[in-house]
């Protein structure tokens, strides 16, 4: 648990930096610190957040089954944006047409990983219905804002 903490405290901060400064979130969220460098605005956010969430659950039980369904949820739909990529042909700055998308065998890696996650998140709403009803609701909710703020853009 402590592993993934970690993981998310040093992730997650320049994921909010970057929607930043993709003009998703407000500006001031890209702010750093000149002389260290550390993200503290991305970084409060991101531990109240957290703590929002501390205080809407109150067992570890709870917070840890909502949370791999959320995972689950956000995991499987990255690695569908695959497919949705591929057909599009959008490649990274930098990279060639013909290098893209060179796993083999193409349509079986993304399908199996997709299909685990599905079943990581289908046993956690067997097992916890409220959890997963949670996380859909969270999901859902952050959907909206994310489409509401890319809404302009178009």
């Amino acid at each position: 648990m402590l592993g993934y903490v970690n993981v998310a405290m040093l992730n997650n901060p320049r994921l909010l930096r970057v929607m930043s400064e993709d003009r998703l979130l407000p500006p001031q969220l890209a702010r750093a610190d000149p002389r260290t460098g550390a993200l503290a605005p991305a970084l409060v956010t991101f531990c109240a957040l957290c703590l929002g969430a501390l205080f809407y659950a109150q067992t570890f039980d709870q917070i840890l089954n909502y949370t791999m369904f959320l995972d689950s949820i956000g995991m499987a739909t990255s690695a569908a944006a695959l497919f949705v990529l591929r057909r599009r042909r959008v490649a990274p700055e930098g990279v060639a047409e013909a290098d893209l998308f060179q796993v083999r065998p193409y349509p079986l890696i993304p399908l199996l990983f997709i299909g685990a996650y599905l079943f990581i998140g289908a046993s956690i709403a067997l097992a916890d219905p409220g959890a997963a009803l949670r996380g859909l609701a969270i999901f859902a909710a952050f959907l909206l804002v994310y489409a509401l703020l890319l809404r302009p853009r178009r």
